[in-house]
């Protein structure tokens, strides 16, 4: 089962199965061009950060056919897809847990 998760201008997200170990995967795609690659660039990042709360592990990064992917784990709902799902209002509860998220993300990097 392949699902789009979500996509833009430089790459298209999906949402599938990994055949080795049997759990629910994201893959980025983006074609690969003369410009700089924000997968590629994400993927440094990641790498950096790497054990983090709320960083995703990096499952494989590298060139497959005339694309640039990334597959790490799936996390969960965006934010985008939460405020969707709450009637377009965040509670205080959901404000409390991002901003705590963002609190823990922000001591891992510092």
């Amino acid at each position: 089962m392949v699902t789009i998760l979500t996509f833009n201008i430089l790459a298209v997200v999906y949402h599938t199965q990994n055949f080795i170990k049997d759990d629910l995967v994201a893959v980025k795609l983006e074609p690969i061009s003369n410009h700089s690659s924000s997968v590629w660039h994400e993927y440094n990042i990641l790498k950096r950060l790497a054990g983090g709360i709320g960083i995703p592990c990096i499952f494989w990064f590298g060139r497959e056919s005339t694309y640039h992917a990334l597959v790490l784990d799936l996390l969960g709902l965006s934010l985008h897809d939460i405020f969707i799902a709450h009637d377009r209002r965040f509670s205080l509860h959901n404000i409390s847990k991002t901003q705590m998220g963002y609190v823990a993300l922000q001591i891992a990097i510092q």
